[in-house]
């Protein structure tokens, strides 16, 4: 089996982000610094990325928050490849901090779920702000690459040792990524090493941000059934390996 290595990479930070927003209804008014990752998947022979952080720095901090942003581009040289070598991007969803960047990754196709992107085109008006829909003044930055996007309904295998799930939550069609059947990157759905119960999923604490929260308890117990060591979406504990293999 292709073995891939992991890597996480800083594509920006939140200096003072509403903790709660990770944790539902838990620490309202404490504020921490969490980190803004991608994860780059390399095999000796392909490139992936997951997911591409955010962008325009004005844009983020006049509609969303004030953020330290990172040059991504940099830190994938860092890592020996350029954007122009990534052949594909998988999107864990289609929020604004996911999927930004398009403009540096000109080879790459897009992966997303289907039932992601057609929420991301008409989601409820709470979550308007987070896909950058219906508000005066943003577009959403994935548009920019919409013949480049292909589109997965449910679980599916991607590459040898790369494997997608459909696993609603944080948002109606989140993926998470499973790799080298070992490591699963859960993103969003698990903000925080602190939201994942092992032993009781069921007991596991939901994002601030979701859709429908019965699906996000089938979400915890799929997660746990897959039996791989969780990868959270926004924990600086994540970058306390240079890369998991």
């Amino acid at each position: 089996m292709s073995t891939w290595k992991i890597i996480p990479i800083m594509s920006g930070e939140f200096p003072s982000f509403e903790k709660s927003g990770f944790t539902y209804l838990r620490d309202s008014g404490k504020k921490i610094k969490a980190p803004i990752p991608v994860w780059l998947l390399q095999n000796g022979e392909r490139n992936i990325l997951v997911d591409t952080g955010i962008g325009d720095l004005g844009l983020v901090e006049k509609y969303h928050y004030p953020v330290i942003k990172h040059d991504l581009e940099h830190s994938l040289r860092s890592h020996n490849v350029t954007p122009s070598e990534i052949d594909l991007v998988i999107w864990t969803h289609l929020h604004w901090d996911h999927c930004q960047n398009v403009e540096l990754f000109e080879n790459a196709k897009f992966l997303v779920q289907k039932t992601e992107i057609k929420y991301a085109i008409s989601p409820m008006p709470v979550h308007r702000k987070a896909y950058e829909i219906g508000i005066k003044g943003l577009k959403p930055n994935w548009l920019e690459v919409i013949d480049r996007i292909e589109v997965v309904d449910g679980d599916a295998d991607i590459a040898e040792g790369i494997k997608v799930f459909l696993h609603p939550g944080h948002s109606p069609g989140f993926q998470s990524i499973l790799v080298n059947e070992t490591y699963l990157i859960a993103g969003d759905n698990i903000p925080l090493l602190e939201n994942w119960n092992a032993e009781n999923p069921l007991e596991s604490i939901p994002n601030g941000v979701h859709g429908n929260l019965a699906d996000y308890y089938k979400t915890f117990q799929k997660i746990k059934e897959i039996d791989a060591v969780v990868l959270p979406g926004h924990d600086y504990a994540i970058f306390e390996r240079p890369y998991y293999d």
